[in-house]
């Protein structure tokens, strides 16, 4: 699996916890495809992530952090990625970000 797809989590009441460390070919999360999953806590990234699409994690309420460090090849976030996530506080920011 090197994409997932647009919407394809999306609206998930009950997701607290998504963990992607162990997909080594997934490159590339469409846009929505976490959005408004109002208890997502936490997300484990991909290592070898290259790509977030728009609105990715938009609208999840209880979101405080997000941290792309360990996607040492993530280079493009899309727009509004992490809008009206009211709990954010805190966001570490991939080493290879050109957009």
């Amino acid at each position: 699996l090197e994409e997932l797809g647009r919407r394809v989590v999306q609206d998930c009441p009950r997701l607290v916890t998504i963990d992607f460390r162990e997909c080594l070919s997934l490159r590339r999360i469409g846009h929505f495809a976490l959005a408004k999953s109002p208890v997502l806590e936490t997300v484990h990234w991909p290592p070898r992530l290259e790509e977030l699409g728009q609105f990715v994690l938009k609208d999840c309420q209880n979101l405080a952090t997000v941290d792309f460090r360990t996607c040492s090849t993530l280079c493009r976030i899309g727009d509004d990625a992490l809008a009206e996530c009211p709990a954010l506080t805190i966001v570490h920011w991939p080493p290879m970000l050109e957009e």
